[in-house]
């Protein structure tokens, strides 16, 4: 039985780049920047995932709403 790979695209603004970096290496996630917007301050990635590593991406997605959290403040 093969596992199904999932691919989800996070736009990542620099201020929480380190955070999502350390969780893709301790993770050990397939990713690539696909993207950035110098005036939004943003990188965009590329994430590949299969089903066991969806917790990894979980992470990453509550840093980015943590760090969109702290800046509507």
């Amino acid at each position: 039985m093969t596992s199904k790979f999932y691919v989800k695209e996070l736009v990542v603004p620099t201020g929480a780049l380190i955070d999502v970096t350390t969780v893709l290496l301790d993770s050990e996630l397939t990713n690539e920047i696909v993207g950035c917007d110098e005036d939004d301050h943003t990188i965009t990635l590329e994430v590949s995932y299969n089903k066991e590593e969806r917790d990894a991406v979980v992470e990453i997605e509550r840093i980015l709403e943590d760090y969109e959290d702290e800046e509507d403040e």
